[in-house]
């Protein structure tokens, strides 16, 4: 598939988010296996911004696309605040994955369990954007 963005603007993108979400991507600063982690996410997301599935709105909100059939709308992922954080509380501890989506489902004010139907690349670039915001 032909990309929509051009890599150098996809990269304006994601530096875009990062700067108005207060995103530390200066990897010389982190640990070895955190800077390959956050060079994962954000090769997910580049990869997102270039095949048009990720947008920034407005507010430099991501706002995703996803590929896979079920979800009729885009996804918007707002910055994480503390109530959305509290939506972890209501697993049970050592439910890691049921945790995240909680919070996913918080951030993106989607019905409780939507997001935990994205499937594919659409779970991955999803993840990235979750990761990065709670860096």
């Amino acid at each position: 598939m032909e990309p929509i963005l051009a890599r150098e603007v996809a990269e304006q993108q994601f530096d875009k988010f990062c700067d108005d979400f207060d995103i530390d991507r200066d990897t010389d600063k982190m640990k070895e296996k955190d800077a390959e982690g956050f060079n994962e996410e954000k090769e997910v997301l580049i990869a997102a911004f270039m095949d048009g599935r990720l947008e920034l709105n407005e507010n430099s909100e991501p706002v995703y696309k996803p590929k896979r059939p079920g979800f009729p709308n885009p996804l918007t992922f707002r910055e994480p605040s503390g109530a959305d954080l509290m939506a972890m509380d209501r697993k049970k501890s050592g439910e890691d994955v049921g945790k995240m989506f909680a919070m996913m489902d918080a951030v993106t004010k989607s019905v409780p369990g939507a997001c935990s139907k994205l499937k594919g690349p659409d779970f991955k670039v999803a993840k990235a954007i979750m990761v990065l915001f709670m860096g």
